[in-house]
């Protein structure tokens, strides 16, 4: 994170190598690519 914290569990969304969104998570997510 830019402020220095950690996301422990979290999705991260990159496009063309760059994060475009992200978000923590609790429990797994439907449709889920590993």
């Amino acid at each position: 994170m830019p402020d220095g914290s950690i996301l422990q569990q979290a999705v991260v969304e990159i496009q063309e190598g760059r994060v475009v969104n992200y978000f923590e998570f609790r429990e797994e997510l439907p449709m889920t690519e590993w």
